[in-house]
């Protein structure tokens, strides 16, 4: 060695020997190294591990640092365990024998306690394995506990005066699962498994883990075998699952939900799943009291006779999936297993067996309207979960009658409670009802079928509306059925768009249509709501029975025929267009038409510019419609117009269109009796000229931003042919403007 190197050592070893306090500690300075296979004790109160030399350079791995003092530390320049990377290998024993000994924060690999009472500070992570010695004094834990090994780890139970504050799971690698047996594990604050803890978390072997706050899992977790529970007990209790992971119970493990927290003391993220298995006698679970579960990911019983989940009347499971598809889970028939209130939220869902609810179903709290299908061999139940009172069924709660459009699409039957009388009992959407007006031995059940777009029995599409309701009913619990009752079916305007003819939506009548029979008409005092631009109409008949003239027959179709009506403009867009009317098709010859807005015939309008571009030909220009009126009525309609010009997608019709009734329309029938009204037009608009030049430049120039037409409006043509209106009777409070021909009278 040269003298330079000897001068080196010889500073660095005065240097140590300077920085080292009193006996108390130990410090290992930058060039210090320490192989440890015994055990060195810190014996002081206040004792210290100082350390500045790199972690590789203190190796305990087979060794044991024994710190007997109440406020030991690690700590120095570079401190072991001060992060991941200098995790202290091997044991770290606190042993105390005098109270209230404060155990570090730190990053350990083995953490073990004995002695007397033990505060533990927080941030403590263990990597390997926590033991506690017998007889080792009470321990109150500060912050969050940390395991964090990537091996199998044993997650040690602690309750009572001893119960976790926080408990975080990390790190471990697939197939090394951290693992809770044989005692409980109460923590109070949060749990958190952590997205990184591949290996997942399993409660087993009569493990319980209680949680009474906020508590996550992103990673697997799994309840398994008879004593095995994870309890969501307290006010402030609840379990988030997230990160596409799985919580699974299954052997007799078992989830107890009773916390009343809000919104939910359990929710199933988008991507995340509930799983109660079939090994055995299932997972199992329970909602009690007023617990609530939100599902945005998935929940699956695998138990085939699906009595392994119970659910009080008080509890409430929501299916909240924003995008189509989610499944709402099967439940027994058996009164503990049936849910207890079912709410549903954002896309359309479906089952995936018969579901039962005893206390409460909501479709749609929210503004999001959507549908619960029920396939063919299954049904929706209904139960009493009070027989004195209806169970209640509600939809679209934040939306007015208008708005409303959710559904159950398929079979639904309610249980009928013992006082129904006067009682609106709602079935498949909001508009369809049941009301009894004479509730003498009324049905035990009751089931409608309501299928949109389907045909129903005796389907004629010119006449009818395209929806099948079925309906069948049991006998009452006792006595001879004497009922009669009000009864409702809700429908969406576009299922009544074939219909032409006489029928229209403000015709409709219900009937009793059995299969393989001919109809016939049911009820009285018929009333309906076909207003202009709702999402459902409905009609309701009175005086429906099960017996005489108006028998509504068990098994038999609700069918909903109808004749002429009224037709409302729902759009800007040319008359042949079928988006343009709230019916959903172009107005047939005997309907009597309300244009509120701009509305052109015989041409088309640029979609380029805004505007519908619409090149199919009006369908029945020899007779439009019954009746027309311009409804400008500022400042609710400033800009209803009907305009009339040709170009090349005009009728071949020799540029004529008339206004005119006709109950049967072909193509030769001429309509009679046409009335056209303009209802309380804007004076103040200045008239357009209506020159070939003018219309070229409104039909294919003006975009749909600029200024509208008001009134009557017809164009000259670029050609020799020229549009003729013809009309009946002009009843005018608004304003005509003519470039061409109006011809009044037929």
């Amino acid at each position: 060695m040269n003298r330079i190197a000897r001068l080196a050592l010889g500073i660095c070893a005065m240097l140590t020997a300077s920085a080292v306090a009193p006996a108390q500690n130990i410090n290992n300075g930058t060039c210090g190294k320490i192989n440890n296979s015994g055990t060195i004790r810190l014996r002081s109160n206040t004792g210290q591990f100082q350390n500045a030399a790199p972690v590789a350079q203190v190796n305990n791995t087979n060794g044991t640092i024994e710190m007997t003092g109440t406020n030991n530390v690690f700590n120095g320049s570079n401190p072991l365990g001060s992060s991941a990377s200098n995790r202290i290998t091997g044991i770290v024993l606190w042993s105390s024998t005098n109270p209230a000994q404060n155990v570090q924060g730190r990053w350990y690999n083995n953490l073990n306690l004995s002695g007397n009472t033990k505060n533990m500070r927080d941030s403590i992570f263990v990597g390997g394995a926590y033991q506690i010695t017998n007889g080792t004094g009470n321990r109150t834990y500060n912050g969050t506990f940390t395991y964090d090994g990537t091996i199998a780890q044993v997650v040690i139970p602690e309750s009572g005066v001893n119960s976790y504050n926080n408990v975080e799971l990390q790190n471990s690698s697939a197939g090394n699962s951290k693992t809770l047996s044989n005692g409980t594990a109460n923590v109070l604050g949060t749990f958190t498994n952590n997205a990184n803890n591949l290996g997942g978390f399993t409660v087993q072997n009569s493990g319980v883990l209680n949680l009474n706050a906020a508590s996550l899992s992103n990673a697997p977790f799994t309840v398994n075998g008879n004593g095995s529970v994870i309890n969501i007990a307290t006010d402030n209790a609840y379990l988030t699952l997230g990160n596409n992971s799985t919580l699974l119970a299954d052997n007799s493990g078992r989830i107890n939900i009773s916390s009343n927290h809000a919104p939910a003391a359990m929710a199933v993220g988008s991507g995340s799943t509930l799983r109660l298995g079939n090994t055995g006698n299932g997972g199992i679970l329970y909602l009690t009291g007023v617990a609530n579960m939100n599902i945005e990911g998935t929940y699956v019983n695998q138990l085939p006779s699906l009595t392994n989940a119970f659910y009080d009347c008080g509890t409430t499971v929501r299916y909240m999936a924003v995008a189509n598809g989610q499944v709402i889970q099967a439940t027994s028939s058996v009164e503990a297993n049936r849910y207890g209130k079912l709410e549903t939220i954002g896309g359309n869902k479906t089952t995936n067996g018969n579901v039962h609810v005893k206390c409460g179903l909501l479709v749609n709290p929210n503004s999001t309207v959507h549908s619960i299908t029920v396939p063919a061999t299954n049904t929706l139940y209904v139960y009493n979960g009070n027989p004195l009172s209806i169970t209640p069924v509600r939809y679209d709660t934040t939306l007015n009658d208008c708005q409303t459009s959710s559904e159950v699409i398929g079979n639904m039957q309610i249980e009928m409670p013992a006082s129904v009388a006067n009682n609106s009992i709602t079935f498949n959407n909001r508009f369809t009802t049941l009301q009894y007006t004479n509730a003498a031995n009324v049905p035990q059940f009751v089931t409608f079928n309501s299928i949109p777009g389907s045909a129903p029995f005796s389907f004629n599409p010119t006449t009818d509306v395209q929806r099948k309701i079925n309906v069948s009913y049991s006998n009452p619990v006792s006595g001879t059925p004497n009922w009669a009752a009000t009864v409702k079916a809700g429908f969406r305007p576009a299922e009544a768009a074939g219909l032409s003819g006489l029928a229209s939506l403000s015709n409709v009548r219900t009937f009793n249509s059995p299969a393989g029979f001919s109809p016939n008409m049911i009820g009285n005092n018929y009333q309906r709501s076909i207003n202009n631009g709702c999402e459902l109409y409905w009609i309701s008949a009175q005086q429906i029975s099960h017996t005489g003239t108006n028998t509504l027959a068990s098994g038999s179709d609700l069918l909903l025929r109808g004749g002429p009506g009224i037709v409302h403009s729902s759009n800007d867009g040319r008359w042949s267009n079928p988006g343009t009317w709230a019916t959903g098709s172009e107005p047939f010859p005997f309907d009597t038409v309300f244009v509120h807005h701009n509305v052109w015939a015989g041409f088309t309008r640029p979609l380029a510019n805004g505007w519908d571009g619409y090149s199919t030909p009006e369908a029945f220009p020899n007779a439009m419609a019954a009746s027309v009126t311009i409804d400008n009525n500022p400042p609710a309609q400033p800009n209803a117009a009907l305009i009339f010009g040709l170009d090349q997608t005009a009728p071949t019709n020799n540029g004529l269109f008339i206004i005119g009734g006709s109950s049967v329309y072909t193509a030769s029938t001429v309509g009679t009796n046409g009335i056209l009204r303009l209802v309380d037009c804007d004076q103040s608009v200045i008239p357009m000229n209506t020159t070939a030049t003018d219309f070229n430049q409104f039909a294919t120039v003006i975009t749909n931003v600029q200024p509208k037409a008001n009134g009557l409006l017809i164009f000259a043509a670029p050609g020799a042919l020229q549009p003729r209106v013809r009309v009946n009777d002009v009843q005018n409070a608004g304003m005509i403007q003519n470039g061409s021909t109006l011809e009044i009278g037929d």
